[in-house]
């Protein structure tokens, strides 16, 4: 397995982590399902040269398991091809050469750093510029062979944890006076504290965070809320999370998201003591079924093996 996100080495309240995703295309090659073996290498050889003072390692993508990996690490929803991938040394920078596209990178910020991965892609994007002549039309901007990501050809989301307003039966009005600025949200799973923002092609990277600001501060004053009305009952309720998560013997994936929401929460609002945030954090993205898989090297899934092994992991970090 690849190392998972060790980029992440501070904690930040409300919002884990925010990222940004840039697509661009060679002009002199034809999109990715058009090209033939040799335009493939002819382009990873020339993106390699760009990058060797960047990248620290690269995996190439030689099988399925390796391509199922990359997809769920990055989120990817599309079919991608067997191309390379180049890490940077602290892993928080992924470059992916004829895999989505001729060329695709995200980085991943702790916190909600929207103006600050912006500021980083672009000063990266406006180096390679330099070099290689992309895919530009003065009309449609960035070309992509999917007429959507064309534009700016660049995407905003963050991941965000919201107990607070969830529980004070605050997230659905909040979450729709966000839809109607172009901030779209997609629920990590049912339990619906962790949610996953996305901003909309309109959606400058200055917007998106005022607006994930202003969510931000309501999560706040929520949680201040509940500790002066029901602190006795959410006290109880993160107790009660600590020592299931610490005795369990089996456990499913949505059900580990509400302990740890439910531990998190009591970190940030002292209720807890003695807990390291980075560690749950690990547990929410190495612990997701498709990570078991591939960790246990398994060909079928298989839920109650992946629950079990869950909580044995579970409580290997809560002892």
């Amino acid at each position: 397995m690849i190392e998972l996100l060790p980029s992440f080495h501070e904690y930040h309240s409300c919002v884990l982590h925010s990222s940004m995703q840039t697509i661009r295309n060679l002009n002199k090659y034809p999109f990715l399902h058009k090209l033939g073996s040799h335009q493939k290498d002819a382009i990873a050889d020339e993106l390699l040269e760009q990058f060797q003072d960047y990248y620290s390692s690269i995996q190439i993508l030689e099988d399925e398991e390796a391509r199922k990996e990359i997809r769920e690490l990055l989120q990817l929803k599309v079919p991608i091809s067997d191309g390379m991938v180049l890490h940077t040394a602290n892993y928080n920078t992924y470059i992916l050469v004829n895999i989505v596209e001729h060329l695709y990178i995200q980085k991943l910020l702790p916190g909600l750093q929207i103006v600050e991965l912006r500021k980083h892609i672009n000063h990266l994007v406006d180096h390679l510029s330099l070099q290689i002549d992309f895919a530009y039309n003065e009309n449609f901007g960035f070309l992509c062979s999917k007429v959507a990501e064309s534009g700016s050809a660049a995407r905003f989301t963050c991941l965000a944890h919201l107990p607070g307003l969830h529980l004070s039966n605050q997230l659905t009005s909040s979450l729709k006076a966000l839809s109607y600025t172009g901030i779209m949200n997609k629920e990590l799973t049912k339990c619906g504290h962790f949610l996953q923002f996305s901003a909309s092609a309109s959606i400058s990277a200055d917007a998106f965070e005022r607006h994930m600001n202003k969510l931000i501060e309501a999560e706040k004053n929520a949680r201040q809320l509940l500790l002066e009305k029901n602190a006795h009952i959410i006290t109880d309720s993160i107790s009660r999370s600590c020592g299931i998560l610490n005795y369990c013997h089996e456990m499913s994936y949505a059900e580990m998201l509400e302990h740890l929401s439910m531990v998190l929460l009591g970190h940030d609002t002292g209720i807890v003591n003695g807990v390291n945030p980075l560690a749950l954090i690990k547990c929410i993205i190495e612990f997701s079924d498709s990570q078991l898989e591939l960790e246990m090297c398994k060909t079928e899934s298989s839920q109650i093996k992946n629950d079990i092994f869950r909580a044995s992991k579970l409580k290997a970090v809560f002892a």
